[in-house]
């Protein structure tokens, strides 16, 4: 029988409403073992025990009266710190921003309130959500659950490891390039970026205002669909997913083949899995990623340069690695800048002519598994191309689902889809998910 942190939101939220476990008992349990945990993980930057015993009291007070919010009520989460929420610092991991508190919640952190959920508190980020990983920013990376020496991936590397060590339910985090998918990826979890534009960004660091988004962090497809819900400017975005045979996929299998050898496997077995279920699958050997990754770089680093020159001010305590990217912005020019643009539109429209006859894309979530937490490169992801930079380039929804271990590391596949179509896409990821062996989590 598991426990109640190895369950999912979907499964905890019946238990809520039905008085087998209150609020109180949850947030104590992920109180403790964040205490007891993430002194190895670093997932947290800072946690408000008083304030989190204090909801979770009321919120069971509210379950006792009949006053049920809803599937997270008296759920314990957390937020990236990047999101601006009353009576915490939004540092985004910079010593420039230690004593920098909000005057009001950000819209996100509103939804997830009014729904009942209970903010155990902010998740690390690296520097500015700018690359990584930093070891001068104001607090230490991540660590990855799986290998404590290996990366989570950046920069929404701490809610990443947060999910995965079961120390919370869920995580929201922001999405410029992949900071929410690819820390998914290699801490094996699920991580969803719907359409850019679907969350409002009112309250939340910007680092590139045409590339940034919001996306979940979670244990499953079910759980990112309502987590996604209730910060969604929709109404109702999604609806329960449900398996939908018949869909026709693209698999841009030049990407898989000059990956690393654990990735490439992963090719052949989703290959296998889905013609046997009666898909409809095309390989394209020319698919490139260069482009996309090239755009969204030029993008950010101009964009992120022109808001934050003032801090490369001597004076400031910015980080070196932080500094070293952000420096690359002086470089690009207004023609440069023009050039990316279009070059943008070019990609947007190249994407869907390719996507035209078809439902999804796959493709690797990571070229990698998880590189160790010591790496000194601060043009880590600048001079490795990112796979998950096409959906923030292209404005389109995509997940990342675990689908199995290689070397004691987690490999995952990345699903792009429509834009709009953010329903699809979770319907089929969906399906993924039944198929993909049993997972499981790491072992504290």
């Amino acid at each position: 029988m598991k426990k109640f942190h190895q369950l999912n939101i979907s499964e905890i939220s019946g238990l809520i409403e039905s008085k087998k476990v209150t609020s109180l008992e949850l947030s104590k349990l992920s109180l403790k073992r964040i205490l007891s945990y993430d002194k190895y993980l670093n997932s947290f930057i800072c946690v408000n025990e008083r304030e989190v015993l204090k909801r979770a009291k009321f919120l069971d007070h509210e379950i006792n009266d009949g006053k049920y919010r809803g599937l997270v009520h008296g759920v314990p989460i957390s937020i990236k710190d990047a999101f601006d929420m009353l009576g915490m610092p939004t540092t985004v991991g910079s010593k420039v921003f230690l004593n920098s508190f909000p005057s009001k919640n950000s819209t996100v952190v509103k939804k997830l309130l009014n729904a009942g959920s209970i903010i155990l508190g902010k998740n690390e980020t690296t520097e500015f959500c700018f690359g990584g990983p930093s070891s001068d920013s104001a607090f230490l990376p991540a660590k990855n659950p799986w290998d404590i020496d290996r990366w989570t991936g950046g920069s929404s590397g701490g809610g990443a490891a947060a999910v995965s060590s079961q120390l919370c339910f869920g995580a929201i985090g922001t999405d410029t390039g992949g900071s929410v998918r690819l820390p998914a990826a290699w801490c094996g979890i699920v991580g969803f970026m719907p359409t850019p534009g679907s969350i409002s960004r009112a309250g939340v660091f910007e680092l590139s205002n045409s590339l940034d988004s919001i996306g979940v962090l979670t244990k499953s497809i079910l759980d990112a669909t309502i987590l996604t819900n209730i910060i969604s400017d929709k109404k109702k975005l999604l609806s329960f997913p449900k398996i939908q045979y018949g869909k026709k996929i693209v698999i841009a299998y030049n990407l898989f083949k000059h990956a690393d050898d654990n990735i490439t496997f992963i090719y052949d077995d989703i290959y296998f899995q889905l013609e046997k279920n009666g898909f409809y699958l095309k390989k394209i050997n020319e698919f490139d990623l260069k482009n996309y990754a090239a755009v969204q770089s030029i993008i950010t680093v101009s964009e992120a340069y022109k808001k934050y020159k003032k801090y490369l001010n001597s004076k400031m305590q910015l980080g070196f690695y932080t500094r070293s990217r952000l420096s690359l912005g002086a470089f690009v020019t207004k023609e440069n800048y023009q050039y990316a643009l279009t070059a943008r539109e070019k990609c947007i429209n190249q994407f869907n002519k390719i996507m035209e006859p078809y439902d999804f894309m796959i493709l690797p979530s990571a070229m990698t598994l998880s590189p160790f937490i010591n790496t000194k490169d601060p043009y880590l992801f600048l001079n490795n191309p990112l796979p998950t930079t096409v959906a923030n380039v292209v404005g389109i929804p995509s997940i990342v689902i675990p689908w199995s271990m290689a070397d004691g590391l987690p490999t995952s596949i990345q699903i792009l889809g429509k834009k709009g179509e953010d329903q699809a896409l979770i319907n089929f990821a969906f399906f993924i998910e039944k198929i993909r062996k049993k997972w499981s989590f790491p072992k504290l």
